[in-house]
């Protein structure tokens, strides 16, 4: 891809992203977020923590915010994230770590030159974005009608 976007297929073991399936599937709110530091991990899911650990192996980074989301097109809400929209600048001092738990969307951003680039995000792909670029999320595509996320991030507001 290039430096404003990377996409990690396979981003998760295979078991632990079921697991957030199903913690996303057991529960009635659309959007579920997380502090993922040591004063607020006490009431976060086990497949969320094991999900950041894996990621900051994985890649480097450090993350204290998290959010498990769904998208479902029969949803009366319309997400904001279909919009195009920046990311507040508290949450960009390192890339947007997107990952498709479920389902599939087209996640459509523009390059600092204003080129419009297309992601197919599918289950179990990590997209780290430059959250200092414009972007959107498409509704959800395909017959399963939903797009499960997980975010990982750095809220600069909490050190």
């Amino acid at each position: 891809m290039s430096q404003d976007a990377t996409l990690i297929y396979e981003f998760l073991p295979e078991d632990l992203r079921l697991r957030l399936v199903a913690e996303v599937e057991s529960s009635d709110i659309r959007k579920r977020e997380y502090w993922l530091d040591d004063l607020g991990k006490e009431d976060v899911p086990l497949a969320v923590l094991e999900a950041k650990r894996v990621a900051e192996k994985r890649l480097g980074l450090r993350f204290n915010f998290g959010i498990l989301k769904w998208y479902r097109l029969d949803d009366k809400y319309e997400s904001q994230a279909y919009e195009v929209h920046r990311d507040p600048p508290h949450l960009t001092s390192i890339p947007l770590v997107l990952l498709t738990v479920k389902g599939e969307a087209d996640l459509v951003y523009w390059t600092p030159e204003g080129d419009e680039r297309f992601v197919r995000c599918v289950p179990n792909l990590g997209v780290l974005l430059d959250g200092n670029l414009l972007h959107k999320i498409t509704p959800p595509m395909g017959e399963e009608r939903v797009r499960y996320l997980l975010f990982l991030g750095w809220d600069s507001t909490r050190t």
